[in-house]
């Protein structure tokens, strides 16, 4: 069976004074993965306001939605599916603070957590959607549109 699905996340990226760049992204308890919060949309619901609600509903943050940034066509294969994933990434700031040492706990997924990283750690680590890691210095470039086949996808 074939599913197709529609996602947006939001990206947050903080320059320390040091000139660091920090993201914050999700992650399991293991750090195994790095990931940028957000989740599917709802129908009727443009990208910008499925942001809005998921930082909301997950994490109780409050967000501002940017720019679109990169558009990312994801293939892959998962409990014998075939699955085509649209994802809708924008810049996002956030409307409060968080310090960079908080961790928050997903409200729904006790093993999810958001975290801030810097970007070098970033690049040493698994990160999705593949291929966009270098280019999270240059966001305010046009969008960028990745596609993602993974081997086993036919």
């Amino acid at each position: 069976m074939q599913k197709f699905s529609l996602k947006a996340a939001g990206i947050i990226a903080r320059r320390e004074t040091n000139d660091r760049l920090f993201f914050l992204v999700q992650c399991d308890r293991a750090e195994s993965f790095y990931r940028f919060a957000g989740g599917g949309i709802e129908f009727g619901e443009t990208a910008a306001e499925a942001i809005v609600r998921e930082f909301q509903e997950e994490y109780d943050l409050m967000v501002e939605v940017g720019k679109l940034c990169c558009i990312c066509e994801n293939f892959y294969p998962s409990d014998g599916h075939l699955y085509h994933q649209l994802g809708l990434f924008h810049v996002c700031r956030l409307l409060q603070e968080l310090a960079l040492a908080r961790t928050l706990w997903h409200k729904e997924h006790d093993n999810i957590k958001l975290v801030w990283r810097e970007l070098r750690v970033l690049r040493d680590r698994t990160l999705h959607p593949k291929g966009i890691v270098q280019h999270l210095d240059n966001l305010e470039e046009a969008p960028l549109h990745l596609v993602v086949r993974h081997a086993k996808f036919g």
